[in-house]
């Protein structure tokens, strides 16, 4: 099955995209300090500067893991390997796919729009969907997507508990 970080190392991944969060906010320079960015020492330079965008948690649930579990242990694997692969095609430098149970993967995006947050959804949902070729039958699979942002006093579980509650609630359990 897919060798993924599980949670605990993803909660320290994300503990440091919060850290350098936080770093970019105080700075108000996106991470850099004054003697990299000489416009963040000026108040009408930092004022122009954009707002760091938050890290994010993405909990992503196959909903026809039922499915799966039918095949034998063999063509399962190789289904969850191949999910994973096509997730981890969506995953940019500095962001990190995990797996926490076999039907859930987690997300973590060191900064994202929350405009962008749809758009990234749409990905996930879009890769895992393409049919899967499992024993010689095309199989098309189904995710339920939960977010959640980072916000003032965030810590890793914290992110990862609200995406997981988010992903329950679409899954309407």
């Amino acid at each position: 099955m897919a060798n993924l970080p599980g949670r605990s190392e993803l909660a320290r991944r994300i503990e440091t995209m919060l850290i350098d969060w936080r770093v970019a906010g105080e700075s108000g320079s996106a991470g850099l300090s004054a003697e990299a960015n000489p416009a963040a020492a000026s108040p009408v330079g930092a004022s122009h500067l954009p707002e760091p965008k938050p890290p994010a948690a993405y909990a992503i649930g196959i909903v026809d893991y039922r499915r799966l579990v039918e095949l034998d242990e063999e063509g399962m694997d190789k289904a969850i390997d191949e999910i994973a692969w096509r997730l981890d095609k969506l995953v940019r430098s500095g962001d990190v796919l995990g797996m926490i149970a076999p039907d859930t993967f987690l997300l973590g995006t060191a900064s994202m729009a929350p405009s962008s947050a749809g758009v990234v959804m749409e990905r996930i949902s879009g890769a895992v969907a393409m049919p899967l070729e499992i024993n010689g039958d095309a199989v098309s699979l189904r995710v339920a997507i939960g977010l959640a942002f980072a916000f003032d006093g965030a810590s890793p579980e914290a992110m990862l508990s609200a995406a997981e509650r988010d992903l329950q609630r679409s899954l309407g359990d």
